[in-house]
């Protein structure tokens, strides 16, 4: 009896183990590079220069949306990338990416196991929160940010 009271114990407890280790939803803490990463992607968006913000956007979504679906309007592109729900109003806004006053690192998630990052943007007239998803990158940043498809 001792040894199946024991053993179903290591099973129920092996069992929320694994339910929480494989939790993909949630807040997450970023680490001090990806926190390093967040911080110059807010410096280079408050540069107004497109080719800086570029740097910080993951290579295959630039070339999947960028350079092939909006055939290279930078500036379309990054206009359309800092968009989202307005915070002090009802609905969903966009941002000139050259009109921006403030960005600022609002929270991190996880969701599905993917990794979003969100900030706070706004300009003269309104403020939105953007998320972007964070991916691994080949550049020399080692992150990309990826936004909205389509």
């Amino acid at each position: 009896m001792r040894i199946g009271l024991a053993s179903i114990f290591l099973i129920l407890y092996s069992c929320q183990t694994s339910s929480t280790t494989t939790d993909v939803n949630g807040p997450y803490e970023p680490n001090r590079s990806v926190k390093k990463f967040i911080n110059g992607f807010e410096k280079a968006v408050m540069t107004h220069e497109s080719g800086a913000i570029m740097e910080y956007l993951h290579e295959d979504y630039v070339k999947e949306q960028h350079d092939q679906f909006l055939e290279e309007r930078t500036d379309q592109f990054l206009n359309e990338l800092f968009c989202g729900n307005k915070i002090d109003a009802k609905g969903f806004a966009c941002i000139e990416y050259t009109s921006i006053t403030s960005i600022q690192y609002f929270k991190a998630e996880r969701k599905n196991g993917i990794k979003w990052i969100f900030f706070e943007v706004s300009n003269k007239d309104t403020k939105v929160l953007m998320d972007l998803s964070i991916k691994a990158s080949k550049s020399k940043l080692k992150y990309g940010f990826v936004g909205a498809y389509g």
